[in-house]
């Protein structure tokens, strides 16, 4: 009887140690999957600021970057009217009026 009590206190302190080592491991698990969500919270805030700022700047300069566009155009039609300026007179014409 005495090995077998002696047998159950051992075992009972391996049990209790490997309970112990059990509780620990849980608690670091639930710490990394709480660190692994807070991280993916974090990518999508991140890409979300990112998504959002572009959109808000296109936003805001849309007025400007079309104005650009028309004087852009413009410019290039000023100068096909210039051209056709040109083409309008004729060298004869523009010496007697000088004269």
């Amino acid at each position: 009887m005495v090995l077998s009590n002696s047998m159950d206190q051992e075992q009972q302190k391996r049990f209790d140690e490997m309970y112990t080592m059990v509780r620990e491991n849980h608690s670091m698990l639930r710490k990394i999957l709480r660190a692994q969500r807070i991280a993916q919270l974090m990518r999508i805030v991140y890409w979300a600021i990112i998504i959002i700022s572009t959109l808000s700047a296109y936003y805001f300069l849309l007025p400007y970057l079309t104005t650009l566009k028309g004087v852009y155009t413009g410019g290039a039609s000023s100068f096909e009217d210039l051209k056709d300026l040109g083409s309008q007179f004729n060298a004869e014409e523009l010496e007697s009026l000088f004269k």
